[in-house]
């Protein structure tokens, strides 16, 4: 038997559940599955091993139920998977664990797509380098109309690529593992959600919840310094209802988080960033946060206000971006090197920008405009597999190989949830 502890989580229930009495605990159950390869046929055995801990102590009929919402509690997925010709498909379920004899299951479909229908092209060439395409899998829920992943905003991922951090509209972390598969490619094995606490240590409320619960739809992650795994390391999030950022110390378990005050870049964007990544590209120098609002300067509407802040006076300077392309997210490399998602004005095509580390730090000195290179340009009209693109991040592994991951959303329109991997070639 198995047993992890998990910090108490606030999580949404979609089924009703009763008030317990004060006699029953609250339970965390963890199912792990145990798959072997596959080769030439379908998943024929699993093991498995289930372990329970956790209680909620001194519970009453009016408080019963924040304790079905506070649990200790872990995700798992699990994968049954069958061969079809050159596409394969794993189908899987989240179990959540609620309480003692209840659970949330969330039916998913994970499907290998190409990047572009119809054709085999998986390497797109530009001045600055080269992207590979690695693959792209589309993440769904096949019974319910709507899961956590439908809302993904932003994500990190773990230099090794084992482990990647998001963060979703419903004021929720979660950690998610990716297992390594062939070469390259990976599937999505496990999942753990964790509550955002506001600097009262309290969780910040589900937007939409009620008329009054307007602290939810966090837009931007960030962390300072390469992502550990599991949660940990000191990370940041923009909010667009809070108009603020918070600074989580520890991690996801963290009891509090902390109020970063940044008025000046609240006069120029009217919510917060969606586009923000922490750098550090000279160990001998403290590290800033790099921030672009995604509403343009009303002087000219290819220019959005971007910001670099290292805890004194924000220094300010300027993206440029045509075509009504908006930043949506952004990731450094260590070098100094950043690069930008752009989304399209209709939510079906993407752009990914390149800023050489010397154009950053020039137009950051001198107050000037940016020009980013663009590195890929995709829309679903031409065939691309995309999606309503919200989240960037890169990894740079051991053997100095660098990897780009994009994320969509699926909220707008039923639109699927992609998960696409690239290796950048410089």
């Amino acid at each position: 038997m198995a047993v992890e502890l998990m910090p108490r989580a606030r999580m949404r229930v979609r089924s009703g559940l009763p008030c317990l009495p004060q006699s029953i605990p609250c339970y965390e159950k963890k199912l792990m599955l145990s798959v072997p390869t596959i080769q030439n046929g379908p998943m024929f055995s699993w093991t498995k091993s289930i372990g329970l801990s956790g209680s909620c102590n001194n519970l009453s009929s009016t408080d019963s139920f924040d304790c079905v919402h506070e649990i200790q509690e872990s995700i798992l997925f699990w994968f049954i998977t069958t061969p079809l010709m050159s596409t394969r498909s794993a189908f899987f379920a989240a179990i959540l664990s609620v309480a003692a004899g209840q659970r949330d299951i969330l039916s998913i479909q994970q499907q290998r797509l190409p990047f572009q229908n119809g054709t085999l092209r998986d390497v797109f060439i530009s001045p600055s380098g080269t992207l590979k395409h690695i693959q792209t899998i589309r993440i769904q829920d096949a019974v319910g109309p709507r899961s956590q992943f439908d809302e993904i905003r932003s994500i990190i991922v773990k230099s090794d690529g084992s482990q990647l951090l998001a963060i979703n509209d419903d004021a929720l972390f979660f950690t998610v593992r990716l297992e390594k598969t062939l070469g390259d490619e990976f599937d999505v094995s496990e999942a753990v959600i964790y509550p955002m606490r506001d600097p009262d240590g309290e969780s910040i409320p589900f937007l939409g919840d009620s008329d009054t619960d307007l602290d939810g739809n966090p837009r931007g992650l960030t962390i300072e310094g390469a992502y550990p795994g599991e949660g940990r390391g000191e990370l940041i999030v923009s909010f667009e209802t809070r108009r603020t950022l918070l600074k989580y110390p520890v991690g996801v378990r963290s009891r509090t988080s902390v109020d970063i005050d940044i008025s000046e870049l609240f006069d120029e964007c009217d919510v917060g960033p969606q586009a923000l990544t922490k750098m550090r590209p000279n160990r001998l120098l403290p590290g800033y946060l790099l921030m672009i609002c995604d509403e343009p300067t009303n002087s000219d509407p290819n220019v959005y206000p971007a910001f670099a802040y290292d805890e004194g006076v924000p220094t300010r300077f300027s993206v440029e971006s045509d075509g009504d392309f908006f930043p949506v997210d952004m990731a450094g490399l260590s070098n100094g090197d950043v690069m930008i998602l752009f989304r399209g004005p209709d939510d079906t095509e993407m752009r990914i920008g390149f800023v050489p580390s010397r154009d950053l730090t020039l137009a950051m000195r001198r107050g000037d405009t940016v020009v980013p290179q663009i590195i890929l340009e995709a829309a679903e009209s031409d065939g691309f597999n995309i999606g309503r693109q919200s989240g960037l991040a890169i990894r740079e592994d051991p053997d100095n190989r660098v990897f780009v991951y994009t994320t969509s959303e699926s909220r707008s329109g039923g639109r699927p949830t992609l998960l696409t991997a690239f290796e950048w070639i410089a």
